[in-house]
């Protein structure tokens, strides 16, 4: 074995034990429920299918989801969704996993003036606000690689990725040893560690507090504005912000990352020259010319088309682009080449 995959084993195997995910969502009633006690998710929104595929692992199979608008899909993950009068009427002693982040709060306060009780309706996130990291700012896509390559993951050595791993030793190791420092070669070991121990929350946790520079600066979440990510485009050991920049956003959203790019050129007393962003959508259009309206931009419709565009998107060899627009037919899409900016 190489030596990259020596170090990469070695994180894993030295680790120390910690809860462990299952422990951490169910707490004192974990016992319970690996015994048979019926589980409902509460929100389908795509945490809802993390936490429905993780449950799987563990052999913990969810009655159902439930939903304050069941008019939004009757199954989800080929389970019923169920209102929440069937939820009160059915489910008085089952024990609720909520699986939102962006109705917890408001979904726990509900359920308990209901008289659900306290112990039976879960938000894992209301533990530590790191181990929310685990779950709530990636919708697990931390765990994806495990989730999608292992049908048993209970704090093992993920077999089917280490096995991924071994078969492409020579690619990691020219791509270790193609970085440039040693903080990239750590994060690259580190990474492919917590990647393999499938429910050991601490490997996690040390990754970010050894190599997330948002943790480390801003905590954890929430973020204050403009957010880490946008912080960390103008605010890093990659380059330099200089005097006359231009700066091109091209899915500008509401102007997040243009606040960022403004804060960062007075933090570092440069000048920009031009900001150029582009938005689609006329309703974030509408946001971002209000968010910029003291003098960062001044709108201008250069292109115009009489349909949104939708997901999926379709494109061919020869480049051509095509969409499913709302009116549910496909229309092809004309892509311009903007070769010289207006003034």
């Amino acid at each position: 074995m190489e030596k990259v995959l020596e170090l990469v084993f070695k994180k894993v195997m030295d680790a120390p034990n910690s809860m462990d995910v299952i422990d951490w969502l169910f707490g004192e009633q974990k016992d319970d429920v690996l015994n048979g006690k019926p589980v409902v998710l509460f929100g389908t929104e795509s945490l809802g299918q993390e936490f429905f595929m993780l449950l799987k692992q563990y052999g913990i199979s969810p009655k159902c989801f439930c939903n304050s608008d069941v008019s939004l899909a009757e199954y989800y993950c080929s389970l019923p969704v169920i209102s929440i009068e069937t939820l009160m009427a059915e489910h008085k002693d089952s024990v609720i996993l909520i699986s939102t982040q962006t109705y917890a709060a408001s979904i726990k306060r509900m359920l308990l003036e209901k008289r659900f009780k306290q112990e039976q309706v879960l938000w894992p996130t209301n533990f530590d606000p790191l181990k929310g990291l685990y779950f709530s700012t990636t919708n697990l896509d931390a765990m994806g690689v495990f989730l999608n390559e292992s049908d048993v993951c209970r704090g093992q050595v993920n077999r089917a990725f280490s096995d991924i791993l071994i078969d492409n030793k020579d690619k990691i190791e020219k791509v270790y040893y193609a970085l440039a420092d040693e903080k990239s070669k750590e994060i690259l070991i580190n990474k492919l560690a917590f990647s393999l121990r499938c429910s050991n929350i601490q490997l996690f946790i040390d990754f970010l507090s050894s190599f997330s520079e948002p943790v480390n600066l801003f905590g954890s979440i929430p973020y204050p504005d403009p957010g880490p990510e946008n912080y960390f485009y103008f605010n890093n050991d990659v380059f330099s912000l200089a005097n006359d920049e231009v700066y091109v956003d091209v899915g500008a959203y509401d102007g997040d990352s243009i606040s960022a790019f403004v804060q960062a050129c007075n933090l570092n007393n440069v000048g920009y020259r031009k900001i150029y962003a582009f938005e689609p959508d006329p309703k974030t259009y509408n946001a971002l010319i209000e968010n910029t309206k003291d003098g960062y931009i001044a709108p201008k419709k250069i292109i115009s088309q009489p349909f949104f565009l939708s997901y999926p998107f379709i494109l061919e060899y020869n480049d051509n682009i095509y969409c499913i627009p709302e009116s549910s037919t496909i229309q092809k899409v004309v892509s311009f080449k903007l070769l010289k900016f207006p003034n």
